[in-house]
């Protein structure tokens, strides 16, 4: 079973792999990116999945349990928003005191989607420009 699957029928988060090697060190913070995309994961029916009106859907990084209790490894909890393009990136927080090696294939973080409500009076109608940690936009 590839790794971006979730790993039960009752998983809510889809485990997010490591593409690259990497050394956390203690007390430090390291961007590992994913190799994959939100169109590696949805397909165009998912994206279009019926959500209340004035509401779309997210994505959500969250940590896993297990590395926080077995390494003190955590990640930064980040939304990405459905028109982001480029590779998922985790923020990984070494929270111990020794070095943790990061390997291709590692489970670092979960993936969940959720529905989120926006006030229509407060959305503007622009295009995404900017890539990880941007929300650069363009007009339309």
């Amino acid at each position: 079973m590839p790794i971006h699957q979730y790993q039960t029928a009752l998983s809510a988060g889809l485990d997010l792999p490591a593409a690259e090697f990497g050394v956390l060190e203690p007390g430090k913070t390291l961007v590992v990116d994913t190799g994959l995309t939100l169109d590696d994961l949805l397909k165009a029916e998912d994206r279009a999945w019926p959500v209340p009106c004035g509401c779309i859907l997210e994505a959500q990084v969250r940590p896993r349990s297990g590395l926080m209790a077995k390494h003190n490894i955590t990640c930064h909890f980040g939304t990405i928003d459905l028109d982001y393009k480029d590779t998922i990136k985790v923020i990984l927080l070494n929270l111990g005191k020794e070095e943790f090696d990061i390997h291709p294939s590692d489970r670092i973080a979960q993936l969940v989607f959720g529905i989120v409500y926006r006030p229509e009076r407060l959305v503007k109608q622009v295009e995404r420009a900017g890539g990880f940690g941007s929300t650069d936009v363009t007009e339309l």
